[in-house]
């Protein structure tokens, strides 16, 4: 089972038991975090996408820890302009580990997987009226005549 949440404005695929990287939430480390911005749920059962059915979703993590990424070197220069400025930048990020992935608040480890709809059985075809006897036969439409472009061409063969 696994799901894919959306947390500080990116999408990240969790599976119970997976230590993911997400951007910094302001928590002490220890504290339990809930995400329940869950964008797709994946069971044994099946897959569910309904919006109603992943709203009542969450995913249960620790916060395991909380730190800064590698360094980033930033260097721009504009040659023959004497302009050369070189900067640095460390992302900070919080560590979590998946403990639970809940389909519903409250529930432990009953996910199920919405039974499919079948189709309604499509109605029967309506009779057509026959004509009435007494009614007059309409007027049938006489061919349309062959274009004179056409005639002209078999004609000269």
């Amino acid at each position: 089972m696994y799901a894919v949440v959306t947390t500080g404005g990116k999408q990240v695929k969790v599976s119970e038991g997976d230590t993911v990287r997400v951007e910094r939430i302001d928590l002490p480390v220890g504290d339990t975090v809930t995400m329940n911005k869950v964008c797709l749920l994946v069971t044994d059962e099946g897959i569910v996408a309904d919006p109603a059915a992943l709203a009542k979703a969450e995913v249960v993590c620790d916060l395991v820890a909380q730190g800064r990424g590698k360094k980033i070197r930033i260097f721009k220069k504009k040659r023959r302009k004497g302009y050369a400025h070189k900067a640095g930048h460390r992302q900070a990020y919080t560590e979590l580990r998946v403990r639970e992935i809940l389909a519903e608040p409250g529930a432990r480890q009953e996910v199920k997987a919405e039974a499919p709809v079948e189709p309604e059985p499509e109605p029967a075809p309506e009779p057509q009226a026959q004509p009435e006897a007494d009614a007059a036969p309409e007027p049938e439409e006489p061919e349309p005549e062959q274009d004179q472009e056409a005639e002209h061409l078999e004609g000269e063969q």
